[in-house]
């Protein structure tokens, strides 16, 4: 099952490319042993292969995997409890979806194209201008909920500031 993970430190001893691979085998571990219980690994493996096809497609429309993910919101977010498709949060702040999870965390989620690259070639890897644009619409998703975090509760009971975060989905492992 490809995934991505992304992982950084301050220290050269923590972040080794033999740990890094250990922490994502034993996160997907994870993530699959606490999915089964609640759906049959089968159901699992058709959807996920399912997912894999549809971004693969060379003219796959966002819109399709928008409506994809809110069928089966397990792909973005394990435990997810509640999920809303393109929530209109103020104006022009729309992001692809709003998540409350299990630990009532709330996620603002930003999908772009499987087809966008992550990095330029440049030295270090920098990042491309479309994870930098996708990165800096999600961070104005996010200040705007933070800064208006009193008129969300109204919509979001239970929603705190210390308690949202920002998920960019962009790009393909192959890319």
């Amino acid at each position: 099952i490809p995934f991505l993970w992304i992982f950084g430190s301050n220290s050269r001893d923590v972040f080794k490319r033999d740990l890094a691979e250990e922490h994502a085998i034993r996160d997907i571990w994870r993530y699959l042993h606490k999915l089964t219980p609640h759906t049959p690994i089968e159901v699992v493996m058709n959807v996920i292969e399912e997912c894999e096809r549809l971004i693969r497609k060379e003219d796959v429309k966002k819109e399709d995997v928008l409506e994809f993910i809110y069928r089966n919101p397990f792909i973005l977010v394990l435990d997810c409890e509640y999920i809303e498709k393109k929530p209109q949060l103020g104006p022009d702040v729309i992001p692809d979806f709003f998540v409350l999870t299990s630990t009532d965390k709330f996620l603002v989620v930003e999908l772009e194209s499987p087809r966008k690259k992550l990095f330029t070639k440049g030295k270090g890897l920098p990042e491309s201008k479309d994870l930098k644009d996708a990165r800096s619409q999600l961070e104005r998703y996010l200040s705007f909920v933070k800064n208006n975090i009193l008129y969300l509760q109204q919509r979001y009971p239970g929603i705190k500031a210390e308690k949202v975060y920002g998920l960019l989905v962009i790009g393909l492992k192959s890319r």
